[in-house]
C-alpha cells in the first residue's frame, strides 16, 4: 500500500452554469456573446484545475516511488550491518574459544 492513498480524493464539487441542452443552444446559435464568454471561462477554468490535479498526482505518485526506493536500500544497508555484525560475532567467538582451548 503507498503511503499515499489517491483513489480515495473527492473530485470537486462544480456548480452548472448552464442547462442540459447548452450544445443544442451552442449548435442552433442561440446564446449571446457574454453566455459563450462565460461557458469559455468556465471550461478554460476546469481544464486548470484538471491539470493542476494531475500533476499533483504525479507529483505524489513520484513521491511515492523514491520513497518506495529509499526504504528499499535502507533495509539493505540494515541487511548488511545485520550480516556483518553475525559475522564479527562467529569470528569473535571462534578465536576465544580457540584462546581457551590453547591456553
Amino acid at each position: 500500500m503507498s503511503y499515499f492513498n489517491h483513489r480515495n480524493v473527492p473530485e470537486e464539487k462544480h456548480e452548472q452554469q448552464f442547462s442540459d441542452d447548452a450544445e443544442d443552444l451552442l449548435d442552433t446559435g442561440e446564446w449571446s456573446e457574454t453566455d459563450l464568454h462565460l461557458y469559455i471561462t468556465n471550461w478554460e477554468e476546469q481544464e486548470r484545475r484538471e491539470s493542476r490535479r494531475d500533476r499533483l498526482r504525479l507529483a505524489f505518485g513520484v513521491g511515492d516511488l523514491f520513497g518506495t526506493v529509499l526504504g528499499a536500500l535502507c533495509i539493505l544497508a540494515l541487511l548488511a550491518l545485520l550480516f556483518s555484525l553475525i559475522s564479527w560475532v562467529y569470528t569473535d567467538l571462534s578465536h576465544s574459544f580457540s584462546i581457551l582451548k590453547g591456553g
